[in-house]
């Protein structure tokens, strides 16, 4: 019993340490694996050359990689290593439901929140929604990313089923929303089948709002106008977008 204790212990230990790294990696945007992850490379990727220059400092982390190089020159099966791809997903998946569950938390205890939905076309030219939601919590302002999701088309319909799928597994209830900020385009603000208004008719309480970045954007599209250079240099940036998409 006191041999499975001190394991016990040294795995958390070292999953501690890990889960600092996955943490680090996630803040500063970087990506954790690379091309290859073999012990032949030179670049293992980010998340297992951390665990590598850490483990010259850290004896934890020291005594686990050097167990797991003694077991492949054996060639005996290690019960745990916590560096495989697949331990690295589950870090990324556990910390994304924990950061999930704290924004659940913080929306249900201010009670009242907005919504902010975009569209976009990604590489692949496929339809994509994200979705932010916004409210007030221990008098901060706060907008917190939920998802990325893929749509197959972007009429009002879908995008109002797409949001009230949203809403119902992220714990929200549609009754507590205060406040939609979307684009201006017909399928978002639409006063009859947008979606601004299918939200409305679920709850009146949802006030529409014209995002005021897109406003923004408009503002300086009709102002470049009035400059043959701007319209010059976008016309060309815009040819060079097709030619290289096309391509």
């Amino acid at each position: 019993m006191e041999v499975r204790e001190r394991e016990r212990q040294t795995n958390r230990e070292i999953l501690t340490r890990l889960i600092d790294l996955t943490v680090y990696l996630a803040r500063q945007g970087l990506a954790f694996r690379g091309d290859n992850d073999s012990n032949s490379s030179n670049n293992r990727g980010n998340f297992l050359e951390l665990v590598n220059l850490f483990s010259r400092y850290d004896s934890v982390l020291k005594m686990h990689t050097e167990n797991i190089g003694r077991v492949k020159v054996t060639k005996k099966r290690l019960q745990v290593s916590l560096l495989s791809n697949r331990s690295q997903n589950g870090l990324i998946t556990a910390l994304g439901t924990y950061i999930r569950r704290e924004i659940q938390r913080e929306i249900q205890e201010a009670e009242m929140y907005s919504t902010l939905l975009d569209e976009t076309t990604d590489v692949s030219h496929k339809e994509q929604v994200s979705f932010v939601v916004r409210y007030l919590h221990q008098k901060q302002i706060k907008e917190r990313f939920i998802k990325v999701c893929n749509i197959d088309t972007t009429t009002g319909q879908e995008l109002e089923n797409t949001v009230v799928s949203l809403l119902q597994k992220n714990g929200l209830e549609l009754k507590n929303m205060y406040g939609q900020g979307y684009d201006g385009a017909a399928n978002m603000s639409g006063m009859y089948k947008g979606l601004q208004a299918r939200i409305c008719t679920l709850n009146e309480k949802a006030f529409y709002v014209h995002c005021k970045a897109h406003c923004l954007n408009l503002v300086l599209v009709e102002a470049s106008k009035s400059n043959k250079h701007f319209v010059t240099f976008f016309n060309l940036v815009e040819k060079l977008y097709a030619f290289r998409s096309g391509s």
